[in-house]
C-alpha cells in the first residue's frame, strides 16, 4: 500500500509540472496587448515598405510617419521598440497571429473592423486631389464638368466612381493601373491625375512634375492603428487617448514633414494631412 501511494503521489507531481509546462504558453498566448507588452518590455509595430509612411533605409533601420508614431508610442510606454517587416495585405493576418501588436496607417473600413480594432480619434486624414500640369488649373470638382480638363484615374477605384456620380460631364480617362496612370501624365495625355493626396506627392517627387491640388469641397478618408481585437481594451483604449494628444499637438503633421524631408521632399509642396490646416 505504501508503494502504491507513493507512486501515486510521484505520477500527481508529474501530471501538475505537466500542466503548468503546458499551460504556460496557453496563459500567454491568452494574455491581453497591454498584459504582453508590459510584461515583455516590449513593442512590436508592424512596417510596410511604404514612404513616407515606413522608408526601410539600406542599413535595414526604418524611418518615416509610422516609424516614428511607433517611436512615440514605445517611449510613452517606457518599453523597447521592435519594428516588424510586413505588408498592407497580411497586416490584419499578423496581428491575429500576435506577430506584432499595432499596425499604423491602416485605414478603418467596416470589412477591417470587423477583424480588428481601431481607436475612435483619426490618426490622420488624406484628401483626395490631383496632381495638375504646371500650365493646369482646377480649383473646384465641379470646374471638371464642361469636359475640357482631362482627368486620368485607376478604373474601378472609389475615386473613379466618386468622378462619375459627382461629375458625370468629365472628361474622364481611366487606366489599369497606376503605373499606367503615372505614364500617361508624364506623356501629358491627361491635363491631371487623381490620388489621395500622400501618393499624389510621391509621384510628383518620383516624376519631377506636376503640383498637388486639394479641389473643393474637400473628400476627406482617414487613417488609423489597427490593434488586436480583445475584450481588454485598455491598449486600444491608452492608444485613443494617445493620438488625440499627438493629432492636437500637431506631432502627427511634424512626423509627417520629417517623413517627406527624408525623401528629398518639401513639405510646404504637400498638402498636410491634418484636417484643420487644409485651405
Amino acid at each position: 500500500m505504501k508503494i502504491s501511494i507513493f507512486r501515486w503521489l510521484q505520477a500527481g507531481v508529474f501530471s501538475a509540472a505537466l500542466l503548468m509546462l503546458v499551460g504556460a504558453p496557453a496563459q500567454a498566448q491568452n494574455a491581453s496587448t497591454w498584459e504582453t507588452v508590459k510584461s515583455t518590455g516590449k513593442l512590436r509595430v508592424g512596417a510596410a515598405v511604404a514612404p513616407p509612411w515606413f522608408i526601410k533605409k539600406t542599413d535595414g533601420t526604418w524611418a518615416g510617419f509610422g516609424t516614428s508614431l511607433a517611436q512615440a508610442m514605445a517611449k510613452a510606454l517606457n518599453v523597447e521598440l521592435e519594428m516588424v517587416e510586413t505588408t498592407w495585405g497580411n497586416a490584419i493576418a499578423s496581428l491575429q497571429a500576435r506577430q506584432i501588436d499595432a499596425m499604423p496607417v491602416l485605414d478603418p473600413t467596416p470589412e477591417r473592423a470587423g477583424a480588428v480594432s481601431f481607436p475612435s480619434n483619426p490618426l490622420l486624414y488624406f484628401s483626395l486631389g490631383v496632381l495638375l500640369h504646371d500650365n493646369a488649373s482646377l480649383g473646384n470638382w465641379d470646374e471638371l464638368n464642361d469636359g475640357k480638363f482631362r482627368i486620368g484615374v485607376v478604373q474601378g477605384t472609389s475615386i473613379d466612381a466618386f468622378l462619375r456620380q459627382n461629375n458625370p460631364q468629365a472628361n474622364v480617362l481611366r487606366f489599369p493601373g497606376r503605373q499606367e496612370l503615372v505614364a500617361a501624365f508624364q506623356s501629358r495625355r491627361v491635363d491631371g491625375i487623381s490620388l489621395y493626396h500622400p501618393a499624389l506627392v510621391n509621384m510628383a517627387q518620383t516624376t519631377k512634375m506636376g503640383t498637388v491640388v486639394l479641389p473643393k469641397p474637400f473628400r476627406a478618408a482617414i487613417s488609423s492603428v489597427a490593434v488586436r481585437k480583445e475584450t481588454d481594451m485598455r491598449f486600444v483604449n491608452w492608444l485613443d487617448s494617445s493620438i488625440a494628444f499627438w493629432y492636437a499637438s500637431q506631432d502627427v503633421q511634424k512626423w509627417f514633414d520629417e517623413a517627406l524631408r527624408e525623401q528629398g521632399v518639401d513639405p510646404a509642396d504637400s498638402p498636410p494631412i491634418q484636417r484643420e490646416l487644409w485651405q
